[in-house]
């Protein structure tokens, strides 16, 4: 509960920033013009970024940033790269951050541990040789992590 109370902190904060900065570009304060809609893309875009960040998603961290890359291409002065090499440039970069991090693997054994854990253990009460079968399972799980 308290975790989605804190996304909604955060998605009703990226909307009135994007209310605040469509008015001050209707009304000429800045110098570059936004649309409704490149807002709307930008908070969508942003927030994904930041959310991705946070929960160590490289894809969804690097596909952001390119996305608003096309997105603001002229301001950015990117306006030689078309839009397919931007998205070329974040898949491949994707890819080899995704072979050196290993993102994937940490989640699989985080899973496969706690699958074990609570359900296809069969002495799985937590008494006698149920924790010592957990404690060596534990061993194996941190062997396996630091190779």
């Amino acid at each position: 509960m308290k975790r989605l109370r804190n996304k909604n902190w955060f998605w009703g904060t990226f909307f009135i920033l994007g209310a605040i900065l469509l008015g001050a570009s209707q009304l000429n304060l800045i110098s570059y013009h936004f649309s409704f809609w490149s807002i709307l893309a930008t908070l969508f875009l942003a927030g994904t970024f930041i959310e991705s960040v946070i929960m160590r998603s490289i894809g969804g961290t690097l596909f952001s940033l390119a996305f608003l890359g096309i997105l603001y291409a002229t301001p950015l002065g990117i306006t030689q790269l078309v839009p397919w090499t931007i998205l070329g440039i974040a898949l491949l970069l994707t890819v080899g951050l995704s072979i050196i991090f290993h993102p994937h693997r940490r989640w699989v054994e985080r899973q496969q541990w706690e699958s074990w854990h609570h359900h296809s253990h069969p002495y799985h009460h937590h008494g006698g040789r149920g924790v010592q079968a957990e404690r060596s399972m534990k061993k194996r799980f941190r062997m396996i992590r630091l190779k």
